[in-house]
């Protein structure tokens, strides 16, 4: 028997590492990136248009797909959630492309440079990686293709494994409509993960928690990859005094009904008047009872992505019970745990302390900690003295009132008589500060994300240069006396 030679033993060791496939792609990737580094505008409006048929065209297989990842997921929130945002932003991209890549001119001095020209070249990065979660697995998985193709890059996308449904949809879909060298996607698990973050990406996309955050990060240090890291943390809602009524209660539920609580954006907590929170309580039963009665067996809630988040929280509710805080099934009906469907009550937590599992993790589920408060300032304070959030609500109907809360709170995006809705606007930049992030997508921001800024100048008619060549004399000593008068 033959010995295999050792290039061959090595192309065979190769073709068995787990990242195998991502090598691969990811080097016909970076070899047609070098041949076409600056796609017209024409191509890219094209593939712009391919990614939103794609998405058009699949709207049935992501309702099956997501159904089965998340055992009930109602199909109209499939198509709200999962393929209009990357829909809106692909045409979105389209409409203002060719604004967005017309060289932005810059001011100079006439004294120093004549009639030269400086500007800002827009410039692709390159292979950009797309880490994604399972929340919004076709959403988060796909919608910066908008931004990343519009930019002129190439791109790989790493789903999550725990919605596989989603995630071989999503291969499916793109191996479908674009060409391997401009988009791909890989599927596998944790050592995948791994290795997806330690590739030397031209620019990496984590969209997750900060504890894996930080591992994402320094693995891209080692190849000092420019990151983008969207996180989450626990997204407050300040109810001024003024504001605790039915639509009120009933606009923070139906937030909290998205995904079940499942969504990075989503109410964490809720900051009430000490003396309205029975108020509150009584409003938001009725919310639910009223848009989705019988939580818990209700078809038109999302189920929990898997045991082992369903156990994660019911520990917070036990944690909680056990601490002395409150725990209020809301809607009335069933309010067991029903595990076949993964799903359990949508329930308040009256009285939360600080060292509840409830306030020091972010929930994403359909658990709702209700904070009192006895002034707008206390409540400012509250949300200040904690990790700067991803998102902030204020409700109130003293516009002056909103803004002071705007300008004392810092948070990474913010609605005013809403919730989670600002993520939904394509020209809006999303993203967040601190703990929950850094960097943004989304609309013109997005494209910057993926873009090189690059400065140009031109030298023309008036620069001369030969002012500052040595020997030094007196005519660069003149012109110094003049600048420095």
């Amino acid at each position: 028997m033959e010995l295999p030679t050792t290039a061959s033993a090595e192309r065979t060791a190769r073709a068995a590492r787990p990242d195998a496939e991502l090598v691969s792609i990811f080097d016909a990737q970076r070899e047609a990136f070098r041949k076409n580094p600056y796609p017209p505008y024409a191509e890219r409006i094209e593939l712009l248009k391919a990614l939103e048929a794609m998405l058009k065209r699949h709207r049935r297989n992501a309702e099956e797909a997501l159904a089965s990842d998340f055992r009930t997921h109602p199909p109209q929130l499939t198509a709200l959630c999962e393929l209009m945002g990357p829909i809106e932003r692909a045409r979105f991209a389209r409409a203002h492309l060719k604004a967005w890549m017309r060289p932005q001119p810059r001011p100079a001095s006439l004294t120093l440079y004549g009639l030269s020209k400086t500007y800002v070249m827009y410039q692709p990065k390159g292979v950009v990686g797309n880490l994604s979660p399972w929340n919004f697995p076709i959403d988060i998985s796909v919608g910066p293709l908008a931004d990343i193709l519009a930019a002129g890059n190439r791109a790989i996308l790493k789903p999550s494994e725990l919605a596989p449904a989603s995630a071989e949809l999503v291969k499916e879909m793109v191996s479908h409509t674009f060409d391997r060298d401009r988009a791909a996607v890989v599927t596998g698990g944790v050592e995948l993960a791994r290795a997806f973050a330690a590739m030397p990406w031209d620019h990496l996309l984590y969209t997750g928690g900060p504890s894996v955050a930080k591992l994402v990060m320094r693995a891209a240090a080692e190849n000092l990859t420019p990151v983008t890291l969207e996180l989450g943390g626990k997204c407050p809602a300040i109810l001024a005094p003024d504001s605790v009524d039915a639509a009120t209660a009933a606009n923070v539920l139906a937030a909290k009904f998205i995904k079940n609580g499942q969504m990075c954006v989503n109410v964490d907590y809720v900051l009430v008047p000490a003396d309205r929170r029975d108020a509150f309580v009584s409003l938001a039963n009725d919310a639910v009872a009223r848009m989705l009665p019988s939580y818990a067996t209700n078809p038109q809630s999302t189920g929990i992505i898997d045991d082992r988040n369903l156990d994660r929280l019911l520990s917070y509710l036990d944690d909680a019970t056990k601490k002395g805080a409150r725990v209020v099934p809301l809607g009335g009906g069933d309010v067991s745990v029903h595990r076949a469907e993964r799903k359990m009550p949508l329930s308040l937590v009256l009285d939360p302390r600080d060292d509840m599992e409830v306030m020091r993790n972010e929930i994403f589920g359909p658990i709702l900690p209700v904070v009192t408060y006895r002034s707008i300032e206390e409540a400012i304070e509250y949300v200040n003295a904690r990790p700067r959030p991803l998102a902030l609500y204020v409700y109130t109907k003293d516009a002056a009132r909103a803004d002071d809360v705007l300008r004392r709170t810092i948070s990474g995006g913010a609605c005013v008589n809403a919730a989670a809705i600002h993520a939904t606007v394509p020209s809006l930049p999303f993203g967040g500060i601190g703990n929950s992030g850094m960097g943004r997508h989304h609309g013109f921001e997005g494209f910057l994300t993926f873009s090189h800024e690059k400065a140009v100048f031109r030298s023309g008619l008036g620069y001369v240069p030969s002012i500052v060549y040595p020997p030094y004399g007196k005519k660069l000593d003149r012109v110094l006396s003049w600048l420095l008068r």
